[in-house]
């Protein structure tokens, strides 16, 4: 279902930004499929811009 509607981005030339992303599986997938911008809970839990620079600096991030 996903590489059928990222294809009509891809035509267009179009970036598409996967929103919800939670798994390292389906970071993998979706980066074979194509898709390069996501984000969800695999990459960080929303949090207040004053902490965004500490964990950006932290070690343990997956960007």
């Amino acid at each position: 279902m996903i590489p059928k509607l990222l294809m009509p981005a891809k035509n267009l030339h179009l970036s598409v930004i996967v929103e919800g992303v939670e798994t390292a599986e389906q970071v993998k997938f979706l980066i074979e499929n194509g898709c390069y911008h996501v984000q969800g809970y695999y990459y960080g839990k929303p949090m207040l811009a004053k902490d965004m620079s500490s964990y950006l600096n932290a070690e343990h991030h997956k960007y």
